[in-house]
């Protein structure tokens, strides 16, 4: 194991500036946001982001980490990947599962890492502006979450450029290389959500005759938000009404 050369301030640094400063497809409606280090605990992640896809907004919440360089046989969980792989630990159980609690309103939260470890590599790239093209962006939906108190090193996610997965519980994950990429995948995703415009349009005629029946002065979620937002914002909207939404939608075979 090569125990990384950079601190994760060094890392946070250099991923944001790039973050902030980038000429992206699909541009940033405000900086950067840091939350202060007495509530990073709470809320789980480093740095949150807001992205226009054209349609509405994609929120992203990060939580950066440095990596380790796992070099050898020796290195655990060698068997795991087909050469040598980077991985960073997970020990901050209240962090982590609070984490997966934000994955599940908004997906686009992720574990970023470097996949490299050396102060060599990080001044290239620093240099170069590519720091984030030799990034993973991890997903945290779905991973398993830790006990309160477990803080031991059992808890890892490794990686390369073609393969992330989770330790202790083996899982693969889904993730990215690059901040582009993983723009252009959160913009496809919802850009291949056809006939959506219907769909909040015969929602609307379905609910209007029960939201007159309400008396409550509570606004309607704005409908030029991306699919997913909207759907989020829709539940929560009707939750404080006292009533449980689910969507249910049936995917067809169009070949």
């Amino acid at each position: 194991m090569v125990k990384p050369e950079i601190s994760e301030t060094q890392f946070v640094y250099g991923a944001t500036s790039e973050l902030e400063d980038g000429n992206w497809r699909y541009p940033l409606m405000q900086p950067p946001r840091f939350p202060t280090q007495n509530i990073e605990g709470d809320i789980g992640y480093d740095v949150d982001a807001l992205i226009s896809n054209g349609a509405g907004i994609e929120p992203l919440f990060l939580q950066y980490k440095r990596s380790e360089h796992m070099v050898g046989a020796q290195a655990r969980h060698w068997e795991e990947f087909p050469s040598d792989y980077y991985r960073f630990k997970i020990k901050n159980a209240k962090q982590h599962n609070t984490l997966i609690e934000t994955a599940d309103y908004y997906p686009h939260t992720y574990y970023v890492a470097p996949i490299f470890s050396e102060m060599s590599e990080y001044a290239s790239h620093h240099r170069n502006e590519t720091i984030l093209e030799n990034t993973v962006f991890a997903t945290c939906f779905g991973l398993p979450e830790m006990d309160e108190g477990d803080s031991t090193d059992r808890h890892t996610i490794g990686f390369t450029e073609n393969q992330t997965k989770f330790f202790s519980e083996p899982m693969e994950l889904d993730s990215v290389v690059g901040l582009e990429y993983l723009l252009s995948e959160i913009l496809e995703a919802d850009e291949s959500f056809t006939g959506f415009g219907e769909i909040r349009d015969s929602f609307a005629e379905l609910t209007e005759t029960l939201l007159a029946e309400v008396d409550a002065e509570i606004e309607r979620p704005a409908i030029d938000q991306s699919p997913s937002d909207w759907i989020r914002a829709e539940q929560d909207f009707f939750k404080k009404l006292g009533v449980e939404l689910v969507f249910l939608f049936d995917e067809t075979d169009d070949s």
